[in-house]
């Protein structure tokens, strides 16, 4: 199946604010020196990859095209699956989101990965009749297994799904207990041109060699 991961441009009403998403850290872009490589994202399209899915990336977070580049992907890609990294600070934008990629897609399911998403998933549903799955805890792996079910979230550990306006919190799903088992990050799918080190401007990556706070 086709599949979009997105780390979401920013809100039209703030369209100066972008945010740094990957893991804990959920900050505006000018609290640090350096965008974060959406690292989740590409290590979760690896491991679709694997599977035979076709993977795209958008990263709102560097991208200069913002909505406009976002939503003329969907067009063209029209994904049957759509990960949507959303955090803290741009909560009510990503969801917002959401329910606007449902109403132009909805035969897709609209998933979110990310901490306040896995913390407060029946807030979340709330605010967005849109969006259809929560992906608990690390997402690699039950991003598969969704997919692997052609979307049908039933029997799928470590989701939080919801039916009309019920929701459902499915079995949690154990961590992953060797990170060489995931593959090699996607990082084919994304300009490596827009990471840079400060000072230097030197391209960099993403590297993460155990999980936990």
């Amino acid at each position: 199946m086709r599949v979009l991961l997105a780390n979401p441009p920013p809100s039209p009403t703030d369209p100066d604010v972008r945010m740094v998403r990957e893991g804990r850290c959920m900050q505006r872009v000018g609290a640090w020196t350096s965008v974060w490589s959406p690292l989740s994202l590409a290590l979760s399209a690896a491991v679709l990859r694997e599977g035979g899915h076709e993977c795209h990336i958008f990263d709102g977070t560097v991208d200069p095209g913002g909505a406009r580049k976002f939503w003329q992907m969907i067009d063209d890609l029209a994904p049957e699956l759509v990960v949507l990294n959303v955090v803290t600070p741009s909560i009510v934008s990503d969801l917002g989101l959401a329910d606007a990629l449902k109403k132009r897609l909805p035969a897709s399911t609209i998933s979110a990965i990310g901490i306040h998403a896995a913390a407060l998933p029946d807030e979340c549903f709330a605010m967005a009749s849109g969006l259809d799955v929560i992906i608990q805890g690390e997402p690699e792996v039950t991003l598969r297994a969704l997919a692997r079910a052609r979307l049908n979230p039933e029997e799928v550990a470590g989701l939080s799904y919801q039916i009309g306006r019920q929701v459902v919190h499915n079995n949690p799903r154990e961590t992953i207990k060797d990170l060489d088992e995931l593959p090699f990050p996607a990082w084919d799918l994304v300009d490596r041109s827009k990471y840079l080190m400060p000072l230097t401007n030197r391209q960099f990556l993403l590297v993460v060699t155990g999980r936990g706070c």
